[in-house]
């Protein structure tokens, strides 16, 4: 498949997300450009207007100025050896596109600390029985523009998926000790939190509605990016250094209380916290409709890694953590490590010339908690008032559990009084690590006082005839509990910039390390961080990275022709990802040992 589409078309195309990495990157990257053209190099870069168009879409290796390259496209393979760190999805990604270029001299090993691969994708199984599991890592996906890598590697490893219901009608509201079937558009009180009601928020706010009142602050910059991405992008700039609570006080003039109660109706505790930028880009990007489709995997993402590491060469190395204390040390050419920026932060990279902003990266970026409890029935009792059995969706709670998510499966549909699962907490931020502070390192031993406050937790959530705390005590079957933060691999569940991180971190954690050798991928490194999609597009990066710094002109041109199609955003933006493997050559040493 071949890249059929002009610049503005490709434009067109790219979520706002990507749009706003680009402009960061290509940015970061005209400021460090002209600095090395005053102080020592022989370069005119020109202007910033010059740059974006030099950085066109449809550029290509020979448009660079020559002290940028030097080498010529290699015309015999020299033996490279790789290691890629990490057998999540981007590393398992990465030996796929590596596999697939069919390379003379090129080996790969795949080194994953815990004892199995996946990494964040993980999936429990209560028993070989068909749906009787649930995913404890990524669940669903959106079949969007933006979304499409994902889509294309579904299609190309035969992964079955099946509908995941989204729907939010007649599912419970429990607020405020006051149970509802939706909130109802003429009574946006119905919780009684105003201060009419002897609450803390203002009766006007309150009538508006969280979601409106979110939305007065989001959507004047949603349109100005929407009407003229360069003027909307410098707006948004101005408040990047504020998180949403701090622009919903000090911008839209929204009290304390009204903040929170704004964030316990639209989000989780504490996700407030990240910059109001990061939020925006969410609302333009992941607002889907109604018709958008979305997928789950049939028997949970452990198949997508099962077909992902069937597909690729060589075996995962397991229970290989990169510290010291092997009986060798081993030399490579070229590492990719795709961990989590926790992970990486606990390895030596003394002799990996990083640069000052992408060690502050390791450091210093946030990530997001989350927490995941399912429980399994003997029957699946979860019925609104009518009757009807829940099929997918969310009741929405400000109980411990806060989020309830109804199977999607039609096993339990069609078969409603046989054993089911129900993903009956799903907590981030704040509220996950409450749920966490109840989970043991043997789950599901030890967390009786769990179980019991999920189970009194359902009943309230669902108190229609029929369903009390002591029924659903007799359906209990068993359950399974994680705590991302809790994993020793991983260490937080996915990125969360805060104030300022995406700005001023995100550019050098796309570029690569150790004078072109080390390259970190993962969704922290992808626009779209906390998705799949995030993982495969910084993998696919990497490899593109890899293959700049190496002169692999044909393999380059294979990697486009096999893993991109008529729409990619991505095939074919060389001239940023040529710079910014320019910019890391001459830190660090051509070849180094983990």
């Amino acid at each position: 498949m071949v890249l059929l589409y002009s610049s503005q078309e490709l434009r067109d195309m790219l979520s706002y997300r990507e749009r706003w990495a680009r402009r960061l990157v290509r940015d970061q990257v005209y400021r460090e450009l002209s600095h090395y053209h005053q102080s020592k190099h022989d370069w005119k870069v020109g202007s910033k207007n010059e740059l974006e168009r030099t950085c066109d879409y449809e550029m290509t290796r020979n448009d660079l100025p020559s002290p940028c390259w030097q080498d010529q496209a290699r015309t015999k393979q020299q033996p490279l050896h790789i290691c890629i760190v990490g057998a999540g999805v981007s590393g398992l990604y990465i030996a796929l596109l590596l596999d697939s270029l069919e390379m003379p001299g090129l080996t790969y090993e795949i080194l994953e600390a815990s004892n199995r691969a996946g990494g964040r994708v993980k999936t429990h199984y209560f028993s070989d029985r068909s749906d009787d599991y649930f995913d404890v890592g990524a669940m669903r996906f959106p079949e969007a523009t933006h979304m499409q890598r994902i889509m294309h590697l579904f299609r190309h490893l035969n992964v079955p998926l099946s509908p995941y219901y989204k729907t939010e009608t007649d599912r419970p509201y429990l607020f405020n000790n006051i149970l509802a079937a939706n909130i109802p558009q003429n009574r946006k009180d119905i919780f009684q939190l105003g201060r009419s009601h002897g609450g803390l928020v203002p009766d006007r706010l309150v009538q508006r509605g969280a979601q409106q009142l979110l939305a007065d602050a989001v959507q004047p910059h949603c349109a100005a990016l929407a009407q003229n991405f360069d003027q909307g992008f410098q707006r948004l700039m101005e408040f990047d250094h504020l998180s949403t609570s701090m622009y919903l006080q000090q911008i839209m003039g929204y009290d304390f209380h009204t903040v929170q109660w704004m964030e316990s109706m639209t989000s989780a505790t504490g996700l407030f916290d990240q910059a109001f930028s990061e939020t925006v880009l969410d609302a333009l990007d992941f607002d889907y409709s109604d018709t958008t489709p979305w997928w789950r995997i049939e028997g949970g993402g452990a198949v997508l890694i099962s077909r992902m590491c069937e597909a690729i060469s060589q075996p995962c190395k397991l229970n290989k953590a990169v510290v010291e204390g092997e009986s060798s040390s081993r030399q490579y050419n070229t590492v990719f490590v795709t961990t989590t920026l926790p992970a990486l932060q606990r390895m030596d990279l003394r002799s990996a010339g990083l640069h000052p902003a992408q060690r502050q990266a390791i450091n210093y970026l946030q990530y997001d908690s989350a927490t995941k409890v399912a429980i399994k029935f003997s029957h699946a009792w979860w019925r609104g008032p009518h009757g009807s059995l829940y099929r997918g969706g969310e009741a929405h709670t400000d109980l411990p559990l806060r989020v309830c998510v109804y199977p999607s499966c039609a096993s339990v549909a069609e078969a409603p009084d046989q054993p089911a699962v129900l993903l009956c907490s799903y907590t981030w931020a704040r509220d996950a690590q409450r749920i966490a502070s109840l989970i043991s390192d043997e789950s599901p031993l030890g967390e009786a006082r769990l179980v019991e406050l999920l189970l009194r937790n359902l009943a309230e959530l669902h108190a229609v005839p029929g369903v009390t705390y002591e029924g659903l005590r007799a359906a209990y079957l068993d359950h399974y509990a994680f705590a991302w933060d809790r994993d020793p691999h991983a260490a937080g569940a996915f990125a969360f910039f805060g104030p300022g991180q995406f700005r001023n971190l995100y550019p050098f954690l796309t570029r690569p390390a150790a004078d072109g050798n080390l390259h970190i991928a993962g969704e922290a490194a992808s626009p779209v961080h906390g998705w799949i999609q995030g993982s495969l597009e910084s993998a696919y990066q990497a490899v593109q990275h890899f293959l700049e710094h190496h002169s692999l002109c044909d393999a380059m041109a294979r990697l486009e022709s096999q893993w991109s199609w008529a729409g990619d955003t991505r095939a074919g933006d060389h001239r940023i990802s040529q710079l910014q493997v320019y910019l890391a050559r001459g830190r660090g040493n051509r070849q180094h040992g983990l």
